[in-house]
Parts: structure tokens; sequence; C-alpha cells
């Protein structure tokens, strides 16, 4: 059974993004992410791959997209989360944005990683709603980034009993 596990870092209104791209630079953030996700599949929407550029090292890179012609050497292109699914059922996956591809995923995930920012930034693009009450946090970190943020870094799973 494939695992499904979001990765996503926002502030204090959901914010993920801004004009395709991040609306901070964290280092401490970049670190998070790439120790959490080596190793294993990354799906991401078309835009995310644009605004990343890059296949990233050592992780598998899917891009979810219902352009059925896009194509990027080094990734691999589905146009359904069910294809994610029958290509990596015995896997932990990471779901690592955007919006609409966390929406699709979102009750499908056991897991969300999530880097909480203590700042209000501007942007256009914001985490889908998550009704809390139906996760438990495991594990909780907090740390003031070199750049002044206080930043948490969170890992919380959905509770078998949810509600």
């Amino acid at each position: 059974m494939t695992i499904i596990s979001i990765i996503v870092a926002f502030d204090k209104n959901q914010l993920i993004g801004r004009n395709n791209h991040l609306p901070w630079l964290i280092k401490e953030d970049f670190k998070f992410f790439k120790d959490t996700t080596m190793g294993h599949p990354v799906v991401m929407g078309k835009n995310t791959w644009l605004s990343i550029g890059k296949p990233l090292d050592g992780r598998i890179n899917i891009i979810l997209t219902r352009d059925v012609s896009f194509q990027i050497n080094g990734c691999l292109t589905v146009n359904s989360i069910e294809q994610v699914f029958a290509e990596y059922p015995d896997q932990e996956v990471f779901i690592i944005g955007g919006s609409e591809v966390f929406r699709q995923f979102l009750p499908f995930a056991g897991k969300i990683y999530l880097t909480r920012i203590d700042y209000k930034f501007e942007g256009d693009v914001y985490f889908p709603y998550v009704n809390w009450k139906e996760w438990e946090i495991m594990s909780f970190e907090q740390k003031i980034s070199e750049s002044g943020y206080n930043l948490s870094f969170e890992t919380w799973e959905k509770r078998d009993d949810k509600l």
C-alpha cells in the first residue's frame, strides 16, 4: 500500500506561494525538506516543477499534470493520482505541492511534515483546509532560523479514530 505523506511549509495564514515561488528563503526549511524526502518519490504539479526548474537529486520526481504532452527528462509525468498509487504501491511518496496537488492527495495522506513559520508573508497561494482534529502531532521542534524567523518543525499523523 502506498504511504502518502505531505511535506509543506506555511506561514501564519497557511500561505505557501507567491507568483509561483516560495515567499521565503529559509535554509533550515530547505534542509528539513531535503533530509525528509531524500530517497523517496516526490509528487508535484506542473507549476511547482516550473518553479523548481530541475529534478531534485536523489529522488524520483513525479509531475502530476493534465497536460498529456508535458514531458521532462529525468522526471515521470502522470495524469492522475491513481497512476501514482499504481506506480509506487509499497513506498512512502511525498507530496510537495502546489495547492491543487495538496488538495487532491490530502484525503489519502497519513502524515503531514509541516514547517510552520511564525510570520505573515505576502502571497497568492494557500495550503488547503485541514481539519486538524483528524490529526495527531507526533513530533515538534522549535528553532529560530538564521534569517530570524521562528519556526516549528512538526510531524502529524492521521488519527485512526478520526472524527
